[in-house]
This record gives structure tokens, C-alpha cells and sequence, in this order.
């Protein structure tokens, strides 16, 4: 099951990194998509997803919205790194925290610096 669920955010993170190529350019060639192009993807996708679909799409990315820029927390069931409340948690406060947590896979913080700051 842990398999899984890395997949599905894998590929959500795919999919945002797609939508957003289309407003940014890295060639001269290139151009950013016009919008008649950006609405023909809205109406697909309006197309394809539920209205269901599109609100729990919402949550996700405001959860993501919500935590420290690359921070990766695999303890999912540590109250400190993944609040009940997220909108209500003040990360920037703390993100010294984040960044020596021996569980922050991203932290460039040294090895021997880390800390357990897992909590449950």
C-alpha cells in the first residue's frame, strides 16, 4: 500500500509540473500557451474529473501550499510535521525544526546535526 500512495503523489506532482509548462518558457522557439489552449485544457479536464474531484484536487494542493518549500516528512503520523489543523499551523516559525528533523529526507542539514523531532 506505501507503494501506492507514493504513486498517486508522484504522478499528481507530474501532472502540476505539465500544467504549469504551460506558462513557462525555456526556448526562443517556445511560447506560452495562448488562452484558447489554456481553456481547451480546462474544458477537458472539466471533462474528465467530477466536481468531487476537482474540490479534493483543491485540498491537496492547499495542504501542499501549507507546509515548508522542500521539506519531504515520510512520518505522516508525527503531529508536529503533519498537523490535524494544517490551515491553523504556523510552519514558518519552526522550519529551523524542519530543517535538522533526522526525518526531513530533503534537509541538507549534516547528518550529525539531525535530531529526532518525531512526535506523536
Amino acid at each position: 500500500m506505501r507503494r501506492e500512495i507514493w504513486a498517486i503523489g508522484n504522478t499528481f506532482g507530474y501532472a502540476v509540473r505539465i500544467l504549469n509548462s504551460i506558462f513557462c518558457t525555456d526556448t526562443e522557439k517556445e511560447t506560452e500557451f495562448s488562452e484558447d489552449d489554456k481553456w481547451l485544457i480546462v474544458e477537458q479536464v472539466n471533462s474528465l474529473c467530477s466536481e468531487m474531484m476537482i474540490d479534493d484536487t483543491y485540498d491537496i494542493l492547499r495542504m501542499v501550499q501549507t507546509i515548508p518549500y522542500n521539506r519531504l516528512c515520510e512520518k505522516i503520523s508525527c503531529m508536529y510535521h503533519h498537523p490535524k489543523d494544517f490551515e491553523k499551523s504556523d510552519y514558518p516559525i519552526s522550519k529551523e525544526r524542519c530543517n535538522r528533523c533526522s526525518y526531513n529526507k530533503k534537509s541538507k542539514t549534516p547528518t550529525n546535526l539531525k535530531f529526532d523531532f518525531y512526535e506523536i
